[in-house]
């Protein structure tokens, strides 16, 4: 990588990192999980908020641009659209999370969607902090949403996408809450791809997974 790729790079990220500590810095305070140890999360997966979605497709097209000039003003154009509809998407969780009637959701997995939930101001418990590698979950934890999920009367728990849902399956056997799945839209079944199924399918996937979880 060149010189000037690096620095194009490294502006794009800088991009996300200013985006993602203005949300932060505006709800200033809120928690974003309990977890028995406190301590710095990472979450590679920045798409899972729109805005920062909209960030990325930008870059991609300016990109693009650069190298077919010629055909710019398609690439544009395609650019906008697409932006347009992560801006509706981005539009449709937002007036979703003004009418909920709790302000936290409860996965048994792993949660790579630390960005979505910055964006919509939006707590969780997971049965993993972020993307753990570790193999099992700490039965204290489990337990612990267990009791969180029947307290609080949760109709919803979550697993994400392409998990083998054990954990989300043990708390529903435990709770009666049902389970659903949430997309960090990394990877996709090839079920999915067969369909046709995008970024902007998947988001709306977990759009209505939300509803059922937030407004019960």
């Amino acid at each position: 990588m060149n010189h000037e790729e690096t620095t194009h790079k490294m502006g794009f990220f800088e991009r996300i990192r200013k985006k993602d500590g203005h949300e932060h810095e505006e709800h200033e305070g809120h928690s974003h999980g309990h977890r028995e140890e406190e301590h710095e999360e990472y979450d590679e997966h920045v798409w899972t908020s729109p805005a920062n979605a909209i960030i990325i497709a930008e870059a991609i097209c300016e990109a693009i641009c650069e190298a077919d000039s010629e055909n710019s003003m398609l690439y544009r154009s395609n650019s906008e659209r697409f932006t347009e509809k992560l801006r509706a998407l981005d539009k449709a969780l937002a007036e979703l999370m003004e009418r909920r009637v709790r302000d936290f959701i409860v996965i048994g997995d792993r949660f790579p969607l630390m960005y979505f939930t910055k964006r919509y101001s939006l707590e969780y418990f997971a049965a993993f902090p972020g993307c753990s590698a570790q193999a099992e979950a700490n039965p204290v934890t489990v337990a612990n949403l267990c009791d969180k999920v029947r307290d609080e009367a949760i109709p919803v728990i979550f697993k994400v996408d392409l998990s083998s849902g054990l954990i989300a399956e043990s708390i529903s056997e435990q709770t009666g809450a049902s389970v659903d799945t949430l997309y960090s839209c990394h990877v996709i079944s090839a079920d999915d791809f067969s369909a046709g199924e995008t970024y902007l399918s998947l988001m709306y996937r977990n759009l209505q997974a939300l509803e059922k979880a937030l407004l019960q």
